[in-house]
């Protein structure tokens, strides 16, 4: 099954179970930064979704931590933000999304000095899982439309708003372990090739 712009189903590209257990995948961590940052790990297809305001992100990394225990993950993904500044009020939102990513890099690499880590933009991660839209708005409902079926979680706030940064955590996690899973697939081949040779 193909879609119109010929690129495969997501369903065809998901690394199965199977393959997960022989490449011997951990979990893959998702990190959406800014002043709600919106963290999900992705493990055996199954997202697992969490929102923290910006003066918690101890407690986002407690609760990674615990999600992911007693495995380390194989990748985190860590949103790049795209540096458009066409206001003062958005160029000082962009230094603030910048400093939030900078910590849970660190963080990160204090943690799991042995993980990958995978930086790609809104776009770039979107591509993976096939997501496109006209506008931002088109672009945000359908990621937390995706996120709610693919997770299984309602995605909404105390207040009944949509938890808009868990939902695109979720959709980057599912996105990093597509990019994992492919990595881990070049590199067989590569040893593959190497061994041939």
């Amino acid at each position: 099954m193909t879609r119109k712009n010929n690129k495969p189903s997501k369903a065809r590209l998901m690394p199965s179970k199977q393959f997960i257990e022989r490449s011997g995948l951990n979990p893959v961590v998702a990190i959406d930064p800014g002043n709600k940052t919106g963290a999900a790990v992705w493990l055996d297809g199954k997202p697992e979704a969490y929102l923290a305001i910006q003066d918690e992100p101890r407690k986002v990394w407690a609760w990674i931590q615990a999600a992911v225990a007693p495995h380390p993950p194989s990748l985190v993904v860590i949103e790049k933000p795209i540096y458009i500044c066409k206001t003062y009020n958005r160029a000082q939102g962009l230094v603030q999304v910048a400093a939030w990513g900078g910590y849970h890099l660190a963080k990160t690499e204090e943690i799991y000095p042995n993980t990958k880590i995978w930086r790609p933009t809104a776009t770039e991660w979107r591509y993976i899982i096939g997501m496109g839209g006209r506008n931002r708005e088109d672009v945000k409902a359908k990621a937390l439309e995706h996120a709610r079926e693919i997770s299984g979680l309602p995605l909404t706030g105390p207040r009944g708003g949509a938890l808009q940064d868990a939902a695109d955590a979720v959709c980057m996690a599912e996105a990093g372990s597509l990019y994992w899973a492919w990595e881990l697939v070049k590199d067989m081949k590569e040893s593959e090739s190497d061994d041939e040779t």
